[in-house]
């Protein structure tokens, strides 16, 4: 997953009102003081999952066939307390499905402060277990069980609500986007906050809507080259207007902001592609601490924390977010982005964070 670090880069100076530019950055100075610095690595801690979902990042690919077997909860611990001496304070837990393992994750939270877990919901999370928890929907119980499987949403959201680690995931696709807002009124009648994440193809799902890899697998089995889970601009634009109406209905419920949603979905290029098309500008491979373990306890050498992704359609949140907030000289140059900007660092840290790892006076 991606990297958050502390964005300590200085800002590029920029012709603005003396005021306005001092206000902006003694937020900044504020921020820095009251989060705390995010050193994080990636653990896929699981390679079992109780859901088959269409164009699954972690077995839409060949990476997880090369793993070496599993690993007891006493190696993992192992592992964990190597990873908190050489300063990783946060982990991104994921994999197939993590909920699966979770002596894996309680002997990572005895080493590693803070975390975030991704889980469908389907089994629940011990409450000891204090990191955050972003539950995956991918939309109403026909588009879930069709696309996933099952219909994890109603028992995800009995699961954890009122539960202070939950947050529900959306991901929107071009399936779903009509079920934006009924979606977001479920989770605002349960108490469980709700973000959203779009739906990035893997290569071997556009591989298999171009025809060029033709095997069976459990992992494409509800799309083709005419009829799949990609966005069009259109689409984007209908998902912008849905996230906005689902916002104006449910405004304590969306934990989300309008202004990244346009960044991310502008049509512009996010990143800088070298010649094999691969990101060399993402925020979650600039960080020399950031690491991806397998869940055989071995190194990804992968592209990144979702290697079988294609960079060239990536709008996952969690790179999004990463790359943004690693990108702090361009934002700084003009108010309104500088602030864009500061919103979406806290907005972060509300995600990623639970309240009190956020330190005194941070966003409730």
């Amino acid at each position: 997953m991606i990297v958050a670090e502390r964005p300590d880069a200085r800002p590029a100076p920029a012709d603005e009102p003396a005021d306005e530019r001092a206000a902006l950055f003694a937020r900044l100075r504020d921020l820095r003081a009251k989060f705390p610095t995010i050193v994080s690595s990636n653990y896929d801690v699981s390679d079992t999952c109780n859901l088959s979902c269409e164009g699954c990042l972690y077995f839409s690919g060949i990476n997880y066939t090369k793993l070496q077997g599993k690993r007891t909860v006493t190696e993992w611990e192992r592992l964990f307390a190597a990873e908190a001496e050489r300063g990783i304070n946060f982990g991104y837990f994921a994999g197939a499905e993590p909920s699966l393992v979770p002596g894996i994750l309680r002997a990572a939270s005895r080493h590693l402060r803070t975390g975030m877990i991704a889980t469908n919901g389907i089994k629940r999370i011990p409450e000891d277990i204090r990191y955050r928890i972003h539950v995956s929907l991918w939309g109403d119980e026909a588009a879930s069980r069709e696309l996933r499987g099952a219909d994890n949403g109603p028992k995800a959201l009995r699961n954890y609500q009122g539960d202070d680690r939950a947050i529900a995931v959306y991901t929107i696709s071009r399936r779903n986007i009509d079920q934006i807002v009924p979606v977001s009124r479920m989770c605002a009648d349960h108490g469980v906050p709700i973000t959203f994440n779009y739906f990035s193809p893997t290569d071997d799902y556009q591989a298999r809507l171009a025809g060029s890899v033709t095997s069976e697998s459990d992992y494409f089995h509800a799309s083709s080259s005419e009829d799949n889970l990609a966005l069009t601009p259109a689409d984007l634009l209908r998902a912008h207007e849905a996230i906005a109406e689902a916002r104006s209905r449910h405004p304590d419920a969306i934990w989300y902001s309008l202004d990244y949603d346009r960044w991310i979905t502008s049509g512009e290029p996010l990143y800088r592609l070298d010649a094999e098309g691969i990101a060399i500008d993402c925020g979650n491979r600039v960080s020399p601490a950031h690491r991806h373990i397998n869940a055989d306890l071995t190194i990804s050498t992968g592209k990144c924390c979702s290697p079988n992704i294609d960079c060239r359609e990536c709008r996952a949140y969690l790179q999004g977010y990463a790359t943004l907030l690693s990108r702090l000289r361009t934002f700084s140059k003009q108010p309104r982005d500088f602030r864009m900007w500061l919103d979406v660092w806290e907005l972060w840290m509300r995600l990623f964070l639970l309240p009190e790892h956020r330190g005194e006076g941070a966003v409730r």
